[in-house]
């Protein structure tokens, strides 16, 4: 799982991305709808391509590209500040957080991977947080997250919204009062969400919450980072406290995989279930990871992929996990944007070369890998 909490604090510009409109307007559960029928893909036509952000058009925009770079495609609309990008499951869609300076609309919004039909599915939902939206596995929901309005309380309530992915609207709210969520992702197995989330005044953890709104349970405490497994049996979660990487089983059996260096970040399970991407930071107070690994989950064995280069976040494994996308920048702030300099960057598992894969002179960066 992707967790957003420090990217915003890299450079002031992300606060944009944690757009609070008003007053929560949709903080009560919708009536559920009927099983959808879903089209069987077409075969696709192109090897899978990376969705990202970049400013090189002067605002921050979403992406498409091939893998070796080529083929450029704007997806977000022109005028609309779009960031952290998901895949459809299909891998025709691209859905992203965006949102207009002009009259303080944001949402979550889909279009085809061309820009094409586009539409915004998170409604008249404010408050809305930059934190990746998730589809469901079947491609037909996505689960995003907003805040309520600072103004009307002090307790830092969260709610999760499931919209249709279609534009149909939304088919449930779930509230989660004096909760601050900063990462979610739907479970391989489309019935739990997978949080990362802090209790007022409390450590931030890792805990599942069934799609239907039944009761969260926590995987694992004092952590920022977790991962569903492909098949979506486990958890993979690493915890600040004791610097160590677990596997937690369905029966809430742990395994301990590795001894973490440093303050882990972020952890992303490869799709053939061979490997862990970790990012860590240096210190607990550190705001952003500056070491990437990946961990054997048979051997615990890790392999540092980069070490002391810069900032970076986002960790993406290409579909075959045999390559890591990841997000990487220098440590010096810009003159021309409130952006960081950031790059997209490519490691090759098999044969551990590391290659720079954008390289234009502002932001390239927030990469996913498409299915």
């Amino acid at each position: 799982m992707m967790s957003d909490r420090w990217l915003v604090r890299i450079a002031a510009f992300l606060a944009l991305s944690v757009v609070v409109t008003g007053g929560l307007a949709v903080y009560l559960t919708l009536e559920r709808r009927g099983e959808r029928e879903i089209a069987a893909p077409e075969e696709a036509a192109r090897e899978p391509r990376i969705a990202f952000v970049s400013d090189r058009e002067g605002e921050p925009a979403v992406y498409v590209i091939d893998p070796d770079g080529t083929s450029l495609q704007r997806v977000s609309e022109v005028g609309w500040l779009a960031f952290f990008p998901a895949w459809s499951p299909d891998g025709r869609r691209v859905a992203y957080v965006g949102w207009r300076s002009e009259d303080e609309e944001a949402g979550v919004c889909v279009a085809a991977a061309d820009g094409a039909d586009r539409i915004q599915v998170s409604g008249t939902v404010t408050g809305v947080t930059g934190l990746s939206p998730t589809w469901s596995p079947d491609g037909t929901r996505l689960a995003f997250v907003s805040i309520g309005d600072p103004a009307q309380t002090d307790r830092p309530d969260s709610v999760i919204h499931v919209a249709w992915a279609d534009g149909d609207g939304l088919e449930r709210s779930i509230p989660l009062l004096e909760f601050v969520i900063t990462g979610i992702e739907w479970s391989p197995t489309g019935d739990e969400l997978l949080l990362v989330a802090a209790p007022a005044g409390g450590e931030s953890g890792v805990y599942r919450l069934p799609t239907d709104g039944g009761e969260m349970t926590e995987v694992l405490t004092r952590t920022n980072a977790a991962d569903w497994s492909p098949d979506g049996e486990a958890v993979a979660a690493a915890a600040y406290s004791t610097h160590t990487l677990y596997i937690v089983r369905g029966d809430e059996r742990m395994e301990e995989v590795a001894q973490v260096t440093g303050n882990p970040e972020e952890v992303v399970w490869s799709p053939d279930g061979a490997h862990i991407a970790l990012a860590t930071a240096y210190g607990r107070d550190q705001d952003f990871a500056q070491a990437l690994f990946v961990v054997d989950v048979e051997t615990g064995e890790m392999t540092t992929v980069v070490e002391g280069e810069g900032w970076l976040i986002w960790p993406n494994w290409s579909p075959d996990g045999q390559q890591l996308l990841f997000t990487m920048g220098p440590m010096r702030r810009r003159s021309d944007s409130d952006l960081p300099y950031a790059d997209l960057w490519v490691y090759d598992l098999a044969s551990g070369r590391l290659e720079q894969l954008t390289f234009e002179e502002g932001f390239e960066g927030l990469g996913v890998w498409g299915p």
